[in-house]
């Protein structure tokens, strides 16, 4: 990872999630100088604030993270604010990155990005073959728009970038905000605090035959830093797992993990998303010599113990 000792490099919601799985990465690698950019520190829904971030600091290379909505419920709840948001957001930093000449950006959008009615695994070339699934429309085509905007600025300004499209990520240091948090985060939360209770039942949202494939957050960081190494422009590259497992088996394997012995039950009135979900990654092999490291299993026994290590004493309800 020599590369990343010469460059400056500026993080946007470098103090979220994934993004600080990356900053995590290019300390590690040396990096010469490294911006980790949180809502503190700037409102890249404002376009002059975004120019003036961009023109103080003065990056190298831009890794935009930054971005609104968590699960399904926080994307019912705000399609408005997702479409803003993600779009205003992506816009001003494209620009903004433009303008201070920047040589490169890796731009992290989402498979919520893809059709509906596509069939798994989901290949790159499938992304522009019909519209998302209602549930997240709003934020997928906002993230999935993000891609045209970088094809152009690379034909018309050279603005060289990646355009990676994430699975569902899971790990240490998720959200587990009730409402905002992702499917694993939610379920691990759900089933610990059950186990404690000793409560006779769990009830999950949907049918449980919904699938997604789950993908470990340091591994996506791995992924984050070679996309910047090697990619130059936005093809949409999928960083996945590209194994498709059941929210149901899911359940039933985070159940366990957290002591759970009670009943799960799934409630069918409630949202799922998308019926099946599993990403190609055969790009990803080929461009970025991409594979992950950290299995379902493994990866959930460390969020589990991540959780209950680090949640608040409140967090468990009597």
């Amino acid at each position: 990872m020599s590369y990343w000792r010469q460059k400056s490099v500026l993080v946007t919601g470098g103090r979220g999630f994934l993004g600080r799985a990356v900053c995590r990465l290019l300390e590690e690698a040396g990096c010469r100088r490294l911006v980790a950019v949180g809502r503190a520190e700037a409102d890249l829904c404002r376009q002059e604030e975004t120019e003036r971030l961009m023109h103080r600091e003065r990056p190298d290379v831009v890794v935009h993270l930054a971005g609104s909505g968590r699960g399904i419920a926080d994307h019912l709840a705000g399609p408005a604010r997702d479409a803003y948001a993600n779009l205003a957001m992506g816009l001003h930093v494209v620009e903004a990155a433009r303008i201070s000449g920047v040589e490169k950006l890796v731009y992290v959008a989402s498979a919520d990005a893809y059709p509906r009615r596509v069939q798994p695994p989901y290949r790159e070339t499938q992304l522009w073959e019909g519209l998302p699934d209602p549930s997240h429309a709003a934020y997928g085509i906002a993230k999935r728009a993000m891609h045209i905007v970088l094809e152009a600025y690379r034909r018309q300004y050279g603005l060289k970038s990646a355009y990676l499209v994430s699975t569902n990520l899971y790990g240490p240091g998720a959200d587990f905000t009730e409402g905002r948090a992702h499917v694993v985060a939610a379920l691990v939360r759900r089933f610990c605090e059950a186990a404690e209770r000793g409560a006779e039942e769990v009830v999950c949202w949907g049918t449980g035959s919904a699938t997604r494939d789950f993908l470990y957050v340091d591994d996506a960081a791995v992924a984050v830093l070679r996309a910047g190494e090697r990619i130059d422009a936005p093809a949409p590259i999928n960083i996945a797992s590209g194994t498709e497992v059941s929210i149901g088996r899911l359940a039933e394997t985070i159940a366990a993990l957290c002591g759970y012995q009670g009943r799960i039950r799934f409630d069918p009135s409630k949202p799922e998303g998308p019926k099946r979900r599993c990403l190609d990654v055969a790009r990803a092999r080929r461009l970025l010599d991409f594979q992950p490291t950290v299995g379902l299993e493994e990866g959930l026994r460390r969020t589990i113990a991540w959780w209950r290590a680090t949640r608040p004493s409140a967090a468990v309800v009597p």
